[in-house]
């Protein structure tokens, strides 16, 4: 679980006593999650394409969709999400 931003850190996410996120652990979390909401297996990566997709299907404006994107122009590309 993340705690709350520190400002003793420059990680976004940390861990409830302040230390960075363990990507294993980070990932076992996830795969919980999956789980326990009774969805299947995937990568997180997965989940990000998925909701580039759904933001685009909605036809959100790019701009407001390029964060959940990647820092790089060829993403803008419209089939990308898909």
């Amino acid at each position: 679980m993340a705690g709350l931003l520190s400002r003793d850190s420059p990680c976004v996410f940390t861990t409830s006593v302040g230390t960075p996120v363990d990507p294993r652990n980070d990932y076992r979390e996830f795969k919980k999650l999956l789980a326990r909401a009774g969805l299947p297996s995937m990568r997180l990566h997965d989940v990000r394409h998925t909701s580039a997709s759904l933001l685009q299907e909605r036809r959100v404006a790019s701009d407001a969709t390029f964060p959940v994107e990647r820092e790089n122009a060829a993403v803008r590309d419209p089939t990308w999400g898909r």
